[in-house]
């Protein structure tokens, strides 16, 4: 998910010291659901997304899909800052611990946030894929 890594490590740096929860919703899909004609693996992703062979990219295409969705609590998480090949910032999710919510918290970001996406149309990870670590430091202030 584009900038899915630095929207995740600004969350969680915010909830350190915010009353804000780090949630991310999951969606996921039984495969049995799926005709393998309607499956592409990563080989053919790839002509479509450089980077599907590292991300182990699958889509499923040509149908409707119905969904599962989770909401999860992020308790643990080991992200890695790095560079990709065309000199851009680059964060890499490599572990994750996480537990299930039966609700949205009060807490939850896109509570929270709502204002700021309403006013400025940008999706909550747009928002915090460009909060950098000055403005964390400046809110903690």
């Amino acid at each position: 998910m584009p900038t899915g890594g630095k929207a995740l490590d600004t969350l969680l740096k915010i909830s350190e010291f915010m009353a804000v929860s780090p949630i991310i919703h999951v969606y996921t899909i039984k495969e049995s659901d799926l005709p393998a004609e309607n499956i592409w693996e990563t080989l053919k992703v790839k002509q479509y997304v450089e980077d599907a062979e590292y991300t182990s990219e699958t889509w499923v295409v040509g149908m409707e899909v119905r969904c599962r969705h989770e909401i999860k609590l992020i308790e643990r998480a080991n992200i890695v800052c790095g560079v990709d090949k065309y000199g851009n910032e680059m964060f890499e999710v490599r572990e994750i611990e996480m537990r299930t919510m039966s609700k949205l918290p009060e807490t939850a970001p896109e509570k929270l946030f709502a204002p700021v996406i309403c006013r400025t149309s940008i999706d909550l990870r747009g928002i915090l894929a460009k909060i950098d670590d000055n403005f964390i430091k400046s809110l903690k202030k």
